[in-house]
């Protein structure tokens, strides 16, 4: 990985910090890092702001997916035993 990739990585996970981070608390996020980080394009900004909706995305889809595994094998576990029980 080149130095220029790692740079503009921090930079991005800075910015996808500061809008969790007030999304978090209720706040526009996308506003906040504009307010922040006036200096950053917009479209670093828009990118930020895409990548962290994205990994609240993915959180959420990994709880549902657990959530439903889980529900699934305490079915399974609490089903009665059909035919040759050991």
């Amino acid at each position: 990985m080149s130095s220029t990739s790692n740079i503009r990585e921090q930079v991005m996970d800075e910015i996808m910090t500061t809008i969790r981070l007030a999304e978090d608390a209720g706040q526009d996020g996308y506003a906040e890092a504009r307010r922040v980080y006036p200096a950053v394009p917009t479209s670093v900004i828009t990118e930020a702001w895409a990548h962290a909706g994205h990994d609240r995305d993915e959180a959420w889809w990994a709880s549902v997916e657990r959530t439903i595994e889980g529900e699934i094998i305490q079915r399974a576990i609490a089903a009665p035993a059909k035919g040759g029980e050991a």
